[in-house]
């Protein structure tokens, strides 16, 4: 089973939990974290993309988001744009990426049974 993360970034910690329970209880399969502010909200975000990159040599690994992360910020600054939100969308702009790090092949049949193999 893959297991969707779900991180919740609220300053009310009633709201947080109401959300947490909500989005826990809609489906077992989601993993819900919390944060209760944007700042831990991204000290988490950086730390689960190291751990998807850790041994990356693509090119796309650590180096090349936190490459696009200073330069985000640096963007940010100039256009008085929120920097919580610009932090989120250049640490995960690759996201889509990281899943198939951590699918193996048994997984990838259960998604896609007629798929053929390429061995």
């Amino acid at each position: 089973i893959i297991m969707s993360k779900i991180l919740i970034i609220e300053d009310e910690a009633a709201i947080r939990r109401v959300l947490t329970k909500i989005l826990s209880e809609e489906n077992d399969s989601y993993k819900v974290e919390e944060a209760e502010d944007g700042l831990q909200g991204l000290e988490k975000v950086k730390n689960e993309v190291a751990k998807l990159l850790e041994g990356d040599n693509s090119g796309h690994g650590l180096e090349h988001i936190n490459r696009v992360l200073d330069l985000s910020l640096k963007f940010a600054e100039k256009e008085n744009a929120n920097k919580y939100i610009v932090s989120l969308i250049a640490l995960l702009h690759d996201a889509d990426d990281y899943k198939w790090k951590l699918v193996n092949k048994e997984q990838i049949k259960d998604f896609y049974p007629n798929a053929k193999s390429r061995s």
